[in-house]
């Protein structure tokens, strides 16, 4: 079975969406790493056509959406941090923290704020894809991961490892939220600890 139903289609659409809307400071939470664990179970039970366009469209979408916020923050700089600043988290003062993270996109929280401060400071646009193509890279592996673990361990203990389309994503969006909160608190708690 190694095709794209209409369901697949709408979860590739969605998480691209959802994705590149991420990137550039909306937030959506769990649907870009559900439909990655998603992608995941579509891998582990031999539809692997399915779960690489998942996979591709999360990535095309973090692509476009960290390169929007980019060449806004080349081309806005300033002015954009002046009137949209407060609406994301992202003040002058912020500018000046964020100088020596630019390579550390692996924190959730500060994409947005990255991308900006990258256009900006006018980073190359290529060393700045790069560090945004490694971390999505990280981020993509472990979900996807998660997803084909989680197919195998429905599979070995015998339970119905496929409830069908809706209940695994809404299931794996789940996971995906409660998976970034504790990596949210995790990160305070170390912060708290060091400070």
């Amino acid at each position: 079975m190694n095709e794209i139903t209409a369901i697949d289609t709408a979860i590739i659409l969605s998480a691209l969406g959802a994705q590149t809307l991420k990137e550039i400071g909306i937030p959506f939470p769990g649907v870009s790493q559900g439909a990655l664990m998603y992608a995941g179970w579509q891998i582990a039970t031999g539809n692997q056509f399915s779960g690489l366009a998942i996979i591709f469209s999360v990535f095309a979408g973090c692509l476009l959406g960290a390169s929007a916020a980019y060449w806004s923050g080349r081309f806005g700089g300033n002015r954009i941090v002046d009137r949209f600043g407060k609406r994301i988290g992202f003040t002058a003062e912020r500018l000046e923290q964020i100088k020596n993270k630019i390579a550390m996109r692996l924190f959730l929280l500060l994409k947005v704020s990255l991308s900006l401060s990258a256009g900006i400071l006018r980073v190359p646009y290529v060393k700045y894809l790069t560090g945004v193509v490694i971390a999505m890279i990280a981020w993509e592996t472990l979900y996807v991961a998660i997803g084909v673990a989680g197919q195998g361990v429905f599979k070995g203990f015998n339970l119905p490892w496929h409830f069908g389309t809706m209940p695994t994503i809404f299931i794996m969006i789940a996971a995906a939220i409660m998976i970034r909160i504790s990596v949210i608190l995790i990160v305070k708690h170390l912060k708290k600890q060091k400070g």
